[in-house]
């Protein structure tokens, strides 16, 4: 699946136009805005998360404290 989304973006700036496997999958979502949720793709599932809080460890601290600056 991501080979298939990928290569779809790479070539043709969608990840949903085209599929080379003919693996039936989910329709990549567009990202609107923050807190509308990110593409997870694990062993187990695919689907929209909720990206609100994603990844607030502290490793991203500075990101977070400069959030005006770091989405511009």
């Amino acid at each position: 699946m991501m080979r298939d989304w990928f290569l779809s973006f790479a070539i043709y700036l969608d990840p949903n136009r085209y599929s080379w496997s003919g693996v039936q999958k989910r329709d990549w979502e567009l990202y609107r805005s923050r807190n509308s949720g990110v593409m997870s793709v694990n062993y187990t599932e695919v689907g929209m998360v909720d990206d609100r809080y994603f990844d607030r460890t502290k490793r991203c601290d500075f990101l977070w404290e400069n959030v005006a600056i770091v989405e511009n």
